[in-house]
């Protein structure tokens, strides 16, 4: 179990705060029951889980564990302090994942004539663009397209907004 804050894992993974580090590695971090079972529900590629078993109580969230996608994952076991510290929330849940990006080119998108595809111009706040990936996928799009600069989808205020729509579109 990890209990050091300046451990090299739980370092990484607070770097993944960080536009830069989540560019450079590929990678973003999701907090909470809903938002692992979301990932592992859609097949989202994890790479590993982050665990605080001193928090992770509920019953659905022990069951996230015995899932057949999350055998062979990594499994960074850590003190209910060290994961409040890598926390995005006020009442962690006990469960992370640290996960792969998925982008695709416009070249490599295949609109349907009955598709519906949400194209966003510029979006600056992570928080709402977490919302509206939220909102898109409660209507059955199939994506959004972002347009010019805006801001990352997977910013942890974008990933907590999209409450795991991120791993649908």
């Amino acid at each position: 179990m990890i209990t050091s804050f300046s451990n090299p894992k739980i370092k990484a993974i607070r770097k993944l705060d960080q536009k830069k580090e989540r560019q450079a590695t590929g990678l973003f971090f999701v907090e909470g029951l809903r938002g692992v079972a979301e990932a592992l529900h859609t097949g989202a590629p994890l790479d590993s889980l982050v665990i605080a078993p001193e928090l992770l109580v509920s019953e659905f969230g022990q069951s996230l564990l015995t899932q057949p996608a999350v055998r062979d994952l990594e499994k960074i076991v850590v003190s209910k302090e060290v994961f409040k510290k890598i926390a995005h929330t006020d009442g962690p849940q006990g469960i992370g994942a640290i996960i792969h990006q998925r982008w695709q080119g416009f070249s490599a998108v295949q609109i349907g004539e009955t598709d519906l595809w949400v194209a966003l111009d510029q979006i600056a706040d992570p928080g709402n663009l977490g919302t509206i990936m939220r909102t898109a996928d409660a209507i059955g799009a199939q994506g959004i397209i972002l347009l010019g600069p805006s801001a990352d989808p997977h910013d942890p205020t974008a990933v907590k907004a999209s409450m795991g729509s991120i791993f649908s579109l």
